[in-house]
């Protein structure tokens, strides 16, 4: 009966470190877009410097 109880909580465990992974992951795509978008404005920006 233990085993089942041990086993009920590592499955429980086991889907909320995937929960916190997935919200984790979320929040660092829209961080690494947000980013993205400034380095690309940089790049662009810094291109534009370089070739003028």
């Amino acid at each position: 009966m233990p085993n089942r109880v041990n086993e009920f909580n590592s499955r429980k465990l086991f889907l909320g470190m995937i929960g916190i992974a997935i919200i984790l992951d979320i929040l660092l795509a829209k961080f690494v877009k947000n980013l993205a978008d400034i380095k690309t404005s940089y790049y662009v920006g810094g291109g534009f410097v370089l070739l003028s």
